[in-house]
């Protein structure tokens, strides 16, 4: 779905263009990742990992929830929140998040896929051509 006209710019309201698609109100988080997220295919140290981007409100709600009070990240939290919303394959990854690497007592690939999952979220999405837009767009 997108906007093919705009609106003026004000505090209140933002141009839109045509290769900015609108996200209905009504499209839940859930829905928003089934629809409109990005994937991508990764390998890290021979583990096949697929990520998936959540939406950019949760990306921000979850680096608030990590914070301390002097406002550090808690890094163990950040990353478990990451591994269990942003990896989708191989499923005992996701589920099981930081304890995935606990067990094998690998804080090097721990690290290294939060470092690929921040790069992955921050990629921009191309709007306006095939790839990466529409349903399970992978780029």
């Amino acid at each position: 779905m997108h906007c093919t006209y705009t609106r003026k710019h004000t505090a209140a309201n933002w141009k839109y263009n045509a290769t900015w698609p609108l996200r209905p109100k009504s499209l839940s988080e859930r829905g928003y990742r089934k629809f409109m997220a990005k994937t991508k295919e990764i390998n890290l140290r021979g583990l096949e990992i697929t990520l998936q981007n959540p939406s950019p409100q949760w990306y921000l709600e979850c680096v608030s929830r990590n914070k301390d009070a002097n406002g550090n990240t808690e890094l163990n939290d950040y990353c478990d929140e990451l591994f269990k919303n942003c990896v989708v394959a191989p499923a005992e990854l996701r589920q099981d998040g930081m304890r995935f690497f606990d067990r094998r007592e690998d804080l090097k690939g721990a690290l290294d896929l939060r470092k690929e999952i921040e790069r992955f979220l921050f990629e921009p999405k191309q709007y306006g051509t095939d790839e990466g837009q529409g349903t399970g767009a992978k780029t």
